[in-house]
């Protein structure tokens, strides 16, 4: 029998040794640095100064990510060969992502039903002011797993693109670029300028992301020390949700670490170590932004140039997967909801257990890639079972750690599927006319 081989590794330069280093000796730093300058209650503007470095950093990339995943798809979806190729990559692609966050929103409901964070506790659900946790305001207080799916279709169809573009509706963004794709492929030769327009985007694109880079070790160390250090009383807040916070990183944990490289070493027959040491680069980005939108560029790069992952691949399917495969975020809102519930006294029965999981699986689905993304689709949950919104304030004082262990979980989910699509023979035919000048050559 044939054993299916993973990706061939290219090699790492020097330089982009000693700038992996940096990253991660960056975010050590931060780490240390942002406690010490919380217990010392350093002032607001002192932080505003430490944080300006890193919000100039994600802005950078926040502001290419658009024009990234819009050119990658449609240049992703040209270099494929047929459109009937392209579908069954899409169809199976999707199928993995949909099933991924399935399992990820069960695996949430088990653990925080097994461990039962939320019972027999005495806390109370108050939120202190002290926490500076926004309102949580919902525009409809009937929200259902209807009217998420409803949701999600009315983002899939915007009626303005540079509105989708300002927003940052990425399932809009998808929409548009998938239709244009499929346009330039049904007839190339008429469309084959347009082509060659995104490609130079997209070659653009990639070029400034490698001048960014360099300041990714001063972005994370800004990003990280600005946020511990801007947490209000963090140890008495991680204690008093020490019970949510444990359960959440078992499942992130277990998924991380056991149903990644269990899926991963049965299709590939392969060590997933390979995997992670590829994506530390992008693992450290995603650490210090919280955002699986901000992390693409990084995490795209990582999977082509240091695992060596086809170029047309990735292109067409880490843009779609970083916005729709959120397992981190399904699991992380099966067990919010199901602790609220239970610190409440509310005893959920079966056919709750179920609306949590349809609910929880369609909110991250309609999350957006970006920081405290998901604990806006959570209104979604919560309104589904009938707990009360305010209480997802409560939730904000614990999400900046559990967050970017979410946005770790969201990308490696992708970055698994990729290996998988590849290792299972789904590798597109490369267009040869639109790869004259060896254009492609490299990414």
């Amino acid at each position: 029998q044939t054993i299916i081989n993973a990706p061939a590794r290219a090699e790492i330069s020097t330089k982009e040794k000693v700038l992996l280093i940096s990253i991660i000796a960056a975010a050590i730093l931060g780490i240390g640095l942002g406690i010490l300058f919380n217990f010392l209650k350093v002032s607001p503007s002192v932080l505003e100064y430490l944080g300006t470095p890193g919000d100039i950093f994600l802005n950078t990339l926040k502001l290419i990510v658009p024009f990234l995943i819009c050119s990658s798809i449609i240049v992703g979806i040209y270099s494929m060969g047929g459109a009937g190729e392209t579908g069954k990559i899409a169809g199976i692609m999707m199928s993995y992502y949909f099933l991924m966050t399935v399992l990820s929103t069960l695996e949430g409901i088990f653990w925080v039903t097994l461990l039962n964070p939320g019972g027999g506790s005495s806390q109370n659900l108050t939120m202190l002011e002290s926490t500076g946790a926004p309102e949580i305001k919902d525009s409809s207080s009937t929200r259902t797993a209807g009217k998420a799916l409803l949701m999600i279709l009315r983002s899939l169809f915007p009626d303005n693109f540079f509105v989708t573009l300002a927003n940052m509706n990425v399932l809009g963004m998808i929409t548009f670029s998938v239709a244009v794709g499929f346009v330039v492929l049904s007839n190339k030769n008429e469309f084959r300028f347009l082509a060659k327009l995104f490609l130079k985007i997209n070659l653009a694109c990639n070029q400034l992301i490698k001048w960014i880079m360099w300041f990714t070790p001063i972005g994370v160390l800004s990003l990280i020390v600005n946020k511990l250090a801007s947490v209000p009383d963090i140890t008495t807040q991680m204690l008093q949700l020490s019970a949510l916070v444990y359960t959440t990183l078992i499942g992130l944990f277990v998924h991380l670490f056991v149903v990644y490289p269990a899926l991963y070493f049965i299709v590939l027959r392969s060590n997933p170590l390979r995997l992670y040491k590829a994506m530390t680069r992008a693992i450290s980005t995603a650490i210090a932004t919280n955002s699986s939108n901000a992390t693409l560029p990084i995490t795209t790069e990582s999977m082509i140039k240091d695992f060596g992952a086809n170029p047309q691949l990735c292109q067409f399917c880490l843009p779609i997967g970083c916005t729709v495969n959120m397992n981190g975020t399904a699991l992380y809102e099966a067990v919010a909801a199901i602790f609220v519930a239970q610190m409440l006294g509310r005893n959920l029965t079966f056919g709750d257990m179920i609306i949590v999981a349809v609910t929880s699986t369609l909110a991250a689905l309609g999350a957006a890639g970006i920081p405290e993304g998901g604990l806006v689709t959570m209104v979604i949950v919560f309104n589904a079972i009938g707990l009360p919104i305010e209480n997802i304030a409560l939730l904000f004082s614990v999400d900046w750690f559990l967050g970017r262990v979410r946005t770790v979980t969201n990308i490696l989910g992708d970055c698994v599927g990729i290996a998988i699509a590849e290792g299972l023979g789904l590798v597109p035919k490369t267009d040869c006319d639109l790869l004259e000048d060896r254009e492609l050559e490299g990414f």
